[in-house]
């Protein structure tokens, strides 16, 4: 079954500076400057995009696997 690509656009980073002062250890960045906003990625085949971060996928990867199987007609449940 061949799926639609799907582009993706990082349209905001939300700074997590009060959560790392807390609870991150002391080396830890509170942002990462590997997804710039405006930065555009394409899923091909529902696949993480080369240069993707791993976690953000993690995140959104549901909602890219639902796209492509609407694309293609196919029956599919509601994301809640």
């Amino acid at each position: 079954m061949k799926f639609s690509d799907v582009k993706i656009t990082v349209l905001k980073r939300v700074p997590t500076n009060e959560i790392f002062r807390e609870y991150a250890a002391e080396d830890m960045q509170p942002s990462c400057n590997a997804m710039p906003e405006g930065k555009e990625f394409t899923s091909k085949g529902m696949a993480i995009p080369e240069g993707f971060c791993s976690w953000a996928w993690a995140d959104i990867q549901r909602y890219i696997t639902y796209k492509c199987i609407v694309i293609l007609g196919l029956k599919a449940y509601p994301i809640m």
